[in-house]
């Protein structure tokens, strides 16, 4: 089985040889500014948490870490007072 970390992904954990219906995990680390979006099989998303447990299907496998850009939005209020 095959793992992928797409962009903004720091590392996975988890790709190997796995018998039919063994236990699996998979473990992501986004990057820096980023956060974990989900873990995807051939474009079908399988898990939206970092680490990600399943029995392992039949046939070649390849999975796939997302993250996407942490977004902060900031709000500036001020207020002007006539002496």
């Amino acid at each position: 089985m095959a793992v992928k970390q797409d962009k903004g992904i720091k590392s996975v954990s988890g790709a190997g040889t796995y018998k039919y219906d063994q236990d699996v995990t998979l473990e992501a680390t986004p990057e820096v500014g980023y956060l974990f979006s989900n873990w995807s099989e051939n474009g079908t998303q399988k898990s939206t948490s970092k680490k990600y447990t399943f029995k392992m299907p039949a046939g070649k496998k390849t999975y796939t870490a997302t993250a996407t850009a942490d977004t902060v939005k900031y709000t500036v209020n001020s207020y002007y007072e006539e002496m």
